[in-house]
Parts: structure tokens; sequence; C-alpha cells
């Protein structure tokens, strides 16, 4: 029996799901092709998700800013497109694509985050702070949240922050490895030496516990 343009939609998602990009952009291309009917764009998202874990940029940005001009009142869309543009270092651009999803969703806080990242990029770091604030004050739980603030204190030069920022994430989850080689080595900035030793004894440990 012919296969519809569904049917095409459908098994994209089945073989997204069980992580064959490839295979998931063939067959939504198959349904665009046959017509789909894709007035929200989400079909379009699909086949910009699928192709983005594939790293195909170019071909994500086309198929985003179609959904977006077919729906520009979902904020998921302007967050996927500000994400790849980071990956293609047009921060700028990408700045303004996360402007406008946090306009439609002002309380989304990996958002927050991905701009943060951006305007990390062309270093304006207050902006980037104030960002990751913000995301951990949405998701206070978030560990990664803290995490990047302590990056960015560092930038700034505020050292024990930094090392109270860090600390936070430690608490909230303390089996991630890096979390202590980072503090390690600002402790080791200001000179206490004894803190970092410690830290890269905890690193050196959850690293082997990994092996």
């Amino acid at each position: 029996m012919k296969l519809s343009a569904e049917d095409y939609v459908n098994r994209g998602k089945a073989k997204y799901d069980l992580e064959d990009y490839q295979g998931a952009v063939e067959e939504f291309t198959k349904a665009i092709e046959l017509n789909y009917k894709d007035d929200d764009g989400m079909l379009l998202f699909q086949r910009a998700r699928a192709n983005l874990v594939l790293k195909n940029f170019r071909e994500v940005l086309e198929d985003l800013t179609k959904s977006i001009q077919l729906n520009p009142h979902d904020y998921c869309f302007y967050r996927m497109r500000g994400y790849c543009k980071n990956q293609l270092e047009e921060y700028t651009e990408a700045i303004e694509d996360y402007n406008n999803a946090i306009d439609l969703a002002p309380n989304d806080a990996v958002t927050y985050n991905v701009r943060g990242l951006a305007k990390k990029n062309i270093n304006d770091f207050d902006g980037a702070l104030a960002d990751y604030t913000k995301a951990m004050e949405l998701e206070p739980l978030n560990e990664n949240y803290y995490f990047e603030i302590g990056k960015i204190k560092i930038l700034l030069k505020n050292y024990q922050a930094a090392i109270d920022d860090v600390t936070k994430a430690i608490a909230i989850n303390p089996k991630k490895a890096e979390f202590y080689q980072f503090r390690g080595l600002v402790k080791k900035e200001i000179e206490d030496m004894e803190g970092y030793k410690k830290d890269m004894l905890e690193y050196l440990k959850l690293g082997d516990m990994q092996k």
C-alpha cells in the first residue's frame, strides 16, 4: 500500500525517537514533497530538530525561518533558530531571536540561559550574568545555571563569588566532577592551596568512578 504524507510524518517521528536522525530528515522531506498540510510550521520544525542534531545548521535556519513565517507565535521556533545562529557564531542575530522568544515566553529559563551564552560570546559579561541569574531565579534547582554564573564571575574577576556559586551547584548535584575541578582552580587562583587540593582530589575521585 502506498504511504501517505501522514505516514511519512509518523515514520519520521519514530526514527527521530530511535535516534536515526538522517532517516527522520528523509521521512519528513517525503511528507513535505507530498504537500503535507503544515499550517503551524511543526513539520518543518521537526525536520529542523533532526538536522540540528546532524549539525546541518543552514538547513535548520531555512526550515525555522519558514516555520516562523507560518506561525510567528511559537517561541520554540525563535529559540532554536537563535541556538543555531549561535552555533554559526552569528551572536547578535542569535540574541535577536532569543529576544523574540522571551517576548513570547518570558518565564522560559532555557531561553535566558542560551541568550546568556550568546552575550558571553560577544563579551557582554554583565548582560550574560543578568540572563544566567534570571534563569536561576526561574529554575532555582538547576545546578548548571549556578555554574554558568560562577564562570561569568571569574571573567569579572569576582573570585570568591564564583566559588560561592559553584558551591551552590555542588550542593544541588555533588556528583559532577567538573564542578570540583573548576572550584579548585579558582581556589588556586586566590592561593587557597588547601582548598585547591581537596577539590582536585574529589574531581579525580569522581572521574575514576566514571571510568
